[in-house]
């Protein structure tokens, strides 16, 4: 089986990657425990992913959903993207034979179905169109700003991209076709600097929310770069964090933070200007 056995409960140990079905699904990569975890809220089920076909998971990081509701794992140590449908049948591995991966990690998926994985020991940010076949990467060749152990990976609505550049410790920014258009960030131990930045998500605003381990907060920048608001501090309370990692923002502006440390999720809510 897949998902969908009932095991016995197994807690979260080092929760990274999520991801909402904007209703009541949530996925999380579990990369210290090789599962991903289901999490069915209206059924009040849990279910569990473990393997691919074959083949075990061995330290699945990213995780995505596209419209048809198919699952995409990135398995770091296995070096493989897999793809699951929407009841967790294995389907196939992501990639046409163009692409061999050497860390995947990050991943998400566009409006238009093209498919974003983040390669870190590669340095690159590779494009796959909604049926395997590789399309481009990113930066460009000969790129004034290259990638240097990037993680995570996020879209808006317009198609920009945003990638978590972990030992420039930015932000980078590219239109739809990877032309380079600005940096978020800079490295520091203050507020609208980063020290060990991991997840990156956009909320339905197109303000950009980055999570930093070291900093043990996620701070939300304005698409100017400009810092608005930082969350959280070490601890194990709420709203506080250990080595956090991963974020996820659904359709409904709920933000999943992966507490990696602490063993947990926390979710909190945007509230839009003038709303209750």
């Amino acid at each position: 089986m897949v998902t969908g056995e009932h095991r016995a409960y197994l807690p979260l140990v080092a929760p990274y990657g999520i991801v909402s079905d904007g209703r009541e699904v949530v996925y999380v990569a579990d990369s210290a425990a090789g599962v991903v975890h289901r999490y069915d809220l209206a059924n009040r089920e849990i279910s569990y992913i473990y393997r691919a076909g074959g083949e075990d998971l061995a330290s699945p990081v990213g995780v995505a959903l596209d419209k048809d509701g198919n699952l995409y794992v990135s398995d770091s140590v296995n070096a493989k993207v897999y793809v699951f449908s929407a009841t967790g049948r294995y389907l196939r591995s992501l990639g046409d034979g163009t692409v061999k991966f050497l860390r995947p990690a990050g991943i998400a998926i566009d409006g238009q179905g093209d498919i974003y994985v983040v390669d870190v020991l590669a340095h690159k940010l590779y494009v796959f169109a909604g049926d395997g076949h590789f399309q481009r990467d990113f930066p460009r060749a000969g790129s004034a700003e290259p990638l240097n152990f990037p993680t995570n990976v996020a879209v808006d609505r317009a198609g920009n991209v945003y990638v978590t550049d972990s030992m420039n410790f930015t932000v980078k920014v590219y239109d739809h076709d990877g032309n380079f258009k600005r940096k978020i960030g800079e490295v520091g131990d203050s507020t609208g600097s980063f020290a060990r930045p991991k997840g990156v998500a956009v909320d339905s605003d197109c303000h950009v929310y980055v999570v930093d381990s070291t900093h043990a907060n996620f701070q939300i920048f304005d698409q100017a770069g400009k810092l608005l608001l930082f969350v959280g501090a070490n601890g194990k309370g709420p709203g506080e964090f250990d080595l956090p990692s991963g974020i996820f923002i659904d359709s409904n502006d709920r933000i999943f933070i992966a507490d990696s440390h602490n063993h947990r999720l926390q979710i909190f809510q945007y509230l839009k200007v003038g709303k209750p």
